[in-house]
């Protein structure tokens, strides 16, 4: 096979893979509408740590979820949940709502989008049980 149609049929594909789900519509941002759900999410990561209360956040992003252990976040990742122990982290308010630094690699960052109103009371539920 010549060179130029093995170049144009790796690109084609290529192209067609990143295209393809963003069409069917898989790659949408998952919402968190419901605290039950969240509860769940944590609880497939987490299992045994017994979520206690969600609080959502108004854009339905992210989720502060409190446990016997203390609190956590339960966010959405384009079409994926993931979720994480408050544990070894700062909080930084930057409008509009929080940054949480999480001192681990793997998950360095999130931000968090919070009304005036929901800030003071998000402080005060990510400190422990």
């Amino acid at each position: 096979m010549p060179l130029e149609i093995l170049i144009v049929l790796c690109v084609a594909g290529i192209a067609s893979i990143a295209v393809l789900p963003r069409l069917a519509g898989r790659s949408a941002r998952r919402r968190i509408d419901d605290p039950e759900f969240a509860l769940a999410a944590y609880d497939r990561a987490f299992p045994g740590t017994d979520p206690v209360d969600a609080t959502l956040s108004r854009d339905g992003r992210v989720a502060l979820v409190r446990t016997r252990r203390g609190p956590g976040l339960v966010w959405s990742e384009h079409a994926g949940i993931t979720a994480r122990e408050l544990v070894d982290f700062d909080v930084v308010e930057a409008p509009p709502g929080l940054r949480i630094h999480f001192r681990d690699p793997a998950a360095p960052q999130i931000a968090i989008a919070l009304h005036e109103t929901d800030l003071r009371h998000w402080l005060n539920l990510m400190s422990p049980l």
